[in-house]
């Protein structure tokens, strides 16, 4: 009994995988910079930031991702063992939907 209780009293941030995270994050800078640099061409003297670019997209993208990873962190893992069935039946049917509103370039069919 008192190891439960002193189970549900830990915080949120001492359960978190902090090795992972950090691998998470040089691998989202990783690719952020391989996009960066294969999109920027040489001759222009484009801002980093330039939100018109692929590589300024993905960093809204990247920033907006941040409060859905805190989400994420913060649900205890006994909420995912509790709903990995419907969180296999979603992605399951999203595959499957690619054939129904998937397009067709070049003979491959993309993501929706």
């Amino acid at each position: 009994m008192a190891k439960t209780q002193h189970l549900a009293n830990q915080s949120v941030i001492s359960n978190i995988d902090w090795l992972c995270v950090f691998i998470y994050i040089m691998l989202v800078i990783a690719g952020w910079v391989n996009i960066y640099s294969a999109s920027l061409p040489l001759d222009t003297g484009e801002a980093v930031f330039d939100l018109s670019q692929i590589y300024g997209k993905q960093i809204i993208f990247m920033l907006l991702c941040i409060p859905l990873i805190v989400v994420l962190l913060s649900l205890d893992a006994k909420f995912y063992e509790k709903y990995s069935v419907i969180f296999y039946g979603i992605g399951i049917l999203s595959l499957l939907g690619l054939f129904v509103f998937g397009k067709t370039v070049k003979g491959q069919t993309n993501w929706y």
